[in-house]
């Protein structure tokens, strides 16, 4: 019981900054939860498998054993609204790595947006991007990073996620 209520209190919070915008400067963040770099990918209908959506993040140190590392995929139509939630991976912390590969399966939305959480049981350590995912967008010009996709792996831009 314990184990979901964590688990919908991180989710929550999650969610809640994609419609907050994100969280501030990063200070008091221990290197194993701190996200410095990442990227994703989101493969057409040509892909194999097909529609796949995948990311990965780098820390500023080696992953702590407490830690849990998610990466959260957020959909979107074709008018550029938020269709919610297309996919989730959890990973915990392992006290060696420092790099996560995700690979969060199949999505058929036009866009996706994916952002990556760092959390200690409740408490919410780093978000990268920091600013999340946006609710909408205008679909003629979508945001230009690395975290916002079609399926195509476009539009694309830099990868530093601080």
């Amino acid at each position: 019981m314990m184990k979901q209520f964590v688990a919908a209190f991180v989710l929550a919070g999650a969610l809640g900054l994609l419609a907050a915008g994100g969280v501030g400067a990063e200070t008091g963040i221990p290197p194993c939860a701190d996200i410095t770099d990442g990227g994703g990918f989101y493969g057409g209908p040509d892909a194999t498998p097909p529609n796949t959506v995948s990311g990965s993040i780098i820390l500023a140190a080696s992953s702590c054993r407490a830690d849990t590392y998610t990466l959260f995929v957020v959909g979107y139509g074709s008018s550029g609204n938020s269709t919610g939630l297309v996919g989730v991976q959890t990973f915990r912390g392992d006290g060696t790595s420092g790099h996560f590969l995700y690979s969060v399966g199949s999505a058929t939305a036009p866009f996706v947006c994916l952002f990556w959480v760092t959390n200690r049981g409740a408490h919410l350590y780093d978000v990268a991007p920091d600013a999340g995912c946006p609710s909408s967008f205008d679909p003629s010009n979508p945001p230009q990073t690395s975290f916002f996709l079609a399926p195509d792996g476009s539009p694309g831009g830099g990868s530093q996620i601080q």
